[in-house]
């Protein structure tokens, strides 16, 4: 072979290399900046979803705590000092509709909740809107037959709900500090 052909299928032989080489580096170039984007995405799905489910839970506790201060403490105040006998059946039924009307707005906060919470999360705010259903039937059983119904359950019912909502709002700020 002469010099010329040698250095013909050298310069063939180098370029191949070289563009071969060139080629390996553009995929690895895109596989990282692909990588990078990936990355991006999740993060910024997971500072909105953060930011979903912190509106969620701001509603549900902002809704849950209005309640609890409102017409469900007005009944385990009224449990704790004189109690359900003898109360005026109207002031019973505007207690009772206080109650449910704040009941109805918690059980559609805590729908949301079970949307986009995790299920610890789901399953404890469930079972605080079952403690205010049970107190809100307990009071319902009193206004039906005051002389039968158990009214020490109403304040058992209440101090549930009232724990179930600190339980609920200890979770929020776990779940939201992950």
């Amino acid at each position: 072979m002469d010099a010329a052909l040698v250095g013909l299928v050298g310069a063939l032989g180098g370029g191949v290399i070289g563009a071969a080489g060139a080629w390996g580096a553009a995929l690895i170039a895109f596989r990282a900046a692909r990588y990078q984007a990936d990355i991006q995405a999740k993060s910024n799905h997971e500072q909105w979803l953060r930011q979903v489910r912190r509106d969620v839970y701001v509603t549900f506790l902002i809704k849950a705590r209005r309640g609890l201060d409102g017409p469900f403490q007005e009944v385990l105040d009224r449990d704790q000092t004189i109690g359900f006998v003898g109360i005026e059946s109207d002031e019973l039924d505007a207690l009772i509709a206080q109650c449910t009307a704040a009941y109805d707005e918690i059980e559609e906060a805590e729908a949301a909740i079970s949307l986009e919470a995790p299920p610890e999360l789901v399953r404890t705010a469930r079972d605080f809107v079952e403690d205010l259903s049970d107190l809100v039937h307990g009071l319902r059983l009193i206004a039906l037959s005051p002389s039968t119904a158990d009214i020490t359950q109403v304040g058992a019912y209440g101090s549930r709900a009232f724990q179930g909502f600190n339980n609920v709002a200890a979770i929020c700020r776990a779940s939201l500090q992950d």
